[in-house]
């Protein structure tokens, strides 16, 4: 039987024709490194939200060793998302008394605003590439604004974090990991002078709201409220990107759909929930067994590594209908894109925020848009799915 290889090109073009095999013949699958890959929906859902699983970053020890004494073991080692408890609760407490539903609630006038303003700039473009216009843009821009960064500084971090998101994953070449170094380096250093600004004077922003956040006279210190922008900028802008970018591309490439959201802006939540499940932005997660699990046939001990492979249980045919069918209109639509558990996205409610106002503005000011080409390239890499770039013509105008 074929073992799931993460560095076939192949399968970061298409993983879905292995991702069926799996699912249909060894649904709890030891890969070649000893892995526990899952591809069922109640396998994935059950990692992703159970105590007995911990996160799959393993030890401070052992982010050094990968990652050498440098700016992004410091990163590493300090982000939420790698903490288990107590230590998680403490940090996860503190920034969710920072990132409330007010706090992104109040986001919705200026996100409307930009995605208005970003669409101005390619309503006479005979073709453009919507993710370097308005996908990759807006996110970017969104968090910058969200964070308090100043309008002069915000293209540094658009800079920034596609490098730190290509560099830090476990199939990143030795070019990028030195170059996600360098960028986490000089993200570091700008937020440190940034968070002692707002320690001196704090302002109506996260950043200012995660300085001065406490509980029980705990507080975030100055590392942990720069571990934590890091992430926030990395998950909030290329996943939110990536999302923007499939979920067009799925509309247009779909017959009927894109004219469905343009007939009925109404729809534009469904078509959010449908591009999360059809093209998850992150694909899997790593977990590490904190207790024994039998799994169908197979047994996983304590200590060993679980690939949660979300991709697969958003295409999972025991869960959804018709699951390869991209459609906005899907009843009970219910992916496993933003996680769960104690590790469920905290920004989950601006990246679906941002995608409805996107896809709304873009088939009320353009219902005529279609594809420049029918060939897309997908980002180099099987943990996070987008695409690389995305041609299209805005008017119907220029549709010959």
């Amino acid at each position: 039987m074929a073992k799931l290889d993460l560095s076939d090109p192949e399968f970061t073009i298409d993983p879905h024709p292995m991702l069926h095999r799996l699912r249909a013949t060894d649904p709890v699958h030891r890969t070649a490194a000893g892995e526990w890959a899952l591809t069922r929906y109640v396998d994935v859902e059950w990692a992703l939200r159970d105590p007995a699983c911990g996160t799959g970053f393993g030890t401070a020890e052992q982010t050094r060793a990968q990652y050498g004494d440098s700016p992004a073991f410091e990163y590493m080692s300090r982000r939420m998302s790698r903490y288990d408890p107590p230590d998680h609760a403490r940090l996860r407490g503190l920034v969710a008394r920072a990132f409330t539903p007010r706090r992104i609630a109040a986001q919705q006038p200026s996100i409307e605003a930009l995605t208005e303003e970003l669409l101005d700039a390619i309503e006479d473009r005979r073709e453009v590439d919507f993710v370097a216009a308005v996908a990759h843009p807006l996110p970017s821009r969104v968090i910058c604004e969200l964070l308090g960064v100043p309008v002069a500084d915000q293209a540094l971090h658009s800079q920034w974090t596609p490098a730190i998101q290509r560099g830090l994953s476990n199939t990143a070449s030795p070019t990028e990991r030195d170059e996600a170094n360098a960028a986490v380096g000089q993200q570091w250093t700008y937020l440190q002078h940034l968070v002692a600004e707002r320690r001196a004077s704090p302002g109506d922003d996260l950043l200012s709201a995660m300085v001065t956040a406490e509980e029980a006279g705990d507080r975030l210190t100055t590392e942990e409220v720069i571990a934590t922008a890091i992430m926030v900028f990395s998950a909030g802008h290329s996943t939110t990107r990536d999302l923007l970018g499939s979920g067009l591309l799925r509309m247009l490439t779909v017959p009927g759909q894109f004219a469905a959201l343009a007939a009925d802006p109404s729809l534009a939540s469904a078509a959010v929930e449908e591009s999360l499940r059809y093209d998850p932005s992150l694909t899997m997660v790593r977990r590490r067994a904190l207790k024994e699990k039998q799994l169908g046939e197979a047994t996983i001990h304590p200590g060993e590594t679980i690939l949660a492979l979300i991709i697969a249980a958003n295409r999972d045919p025991a869960v959804f209908n018709d699951p390869d069918a991209f459609t906005i209109t899907r009843a009970d639509n219910r992916p496993l894109s933003f996680g769960g558990g104690i590790h469920y996205c905290l920004g989950s409610a601006l990246a679906r925020m941002e995608g409805e106002i996107v896809f709304r503005a873009v088939a009320r000011r353009f219902p005529m848009m279609t594809l420049a080409n029918d060939h897309t390239h997908w980002r180099d890499t099987p943990v996070f799915r987008g695409p690389e770039a995305l041609l299209v013509r805005p008017n119907h105008k220029y549709r010959t």
